[in-house]
């Protein structure tokens, strides 16, 4: 079984000022089958800042199932306000990345972390790189900063540093408005030629 998420923009925060402290946008649970998440863009922080906010999340309940088959290429993760407790991946103990690769990582850095493994955090894109390729992952591609977003977290200046997901048979070939992708594709929900 596979579940594929695509081109969606995923804000990771609060409506309101209320007393909710964790907010998080994808979260993978006891995942045995294939998931694959391309071209997304998660905006932590927004509309408000949570306590606690992770873009996507690997985890493992009591059952012996652990996300273990996952892909991640494509996503822009933006890291908007607030939040003492803030990361753009968290894998939890026993899960594992199988593929982390031309995701973009805007507004992560020390005590933000763009990848966190348990307890310990990832901040630059060599550190996460090598962390999941010695976990079993592939990871490469990968980037921190340099994107110019719009207030609608469309990319306002052209971004062609994604995978081609036609050629690589991902199954759509257009952004979140219906705009053809093309070769070389843009990172996130938007595609910007």
């Amino acid at each position: 079984m596979t579940c594929l998420v695509y081109n969606n923009l995923l804000l990771v925060g609060l409506n309101s000022a209320s007393a909710s402290t964790v907010a998080r946008g994808i979260v993978i649970n006891n995942a045995s089958a294939y998931f694959a998440g391309y071209n997304n863009t998660i905006v932590l922080g927004y509309p408000q800042a949570a306590t606690s906010e992770y873009g996507i999340t690997l985890m493992k309940l009591a059952i012996p199932t652990i996300p273990e088959n996952v892909k991640l290429c494509n996503n822009l993760f933006v890291f908007k306000s607030g939040a003492s407790t803030v990361c753009g991946i968290n894998k939890a103990t026993g899960a594992s990345i199988l593929e982390l690769h031309n995701n973009g990582f805007q507004g992560f850095g020390a005590g933000k972390p763009m990848y966190m493994n348990t307890t310990t955090e990832y901040a630059t894109i060599d550190a996460m790189e090598t962390f999941v390729q010695g976990d079993g992952g592939l990871s490469s591609g990968n980037i921190a900063g340099g994107f110019s977003i719009s207030d609608d977290f469309t990319l306002s200046v052209v971004n062609s540093q994604g995978l081609d997901g036609t050629s690589l048979g991902w199954g759509f070939s257009d952004d979140f408005f219906g705009t053809a992708s093309t070769a070389p594709w843009s990172i996130g929900y938007h595609e910007k030629d």
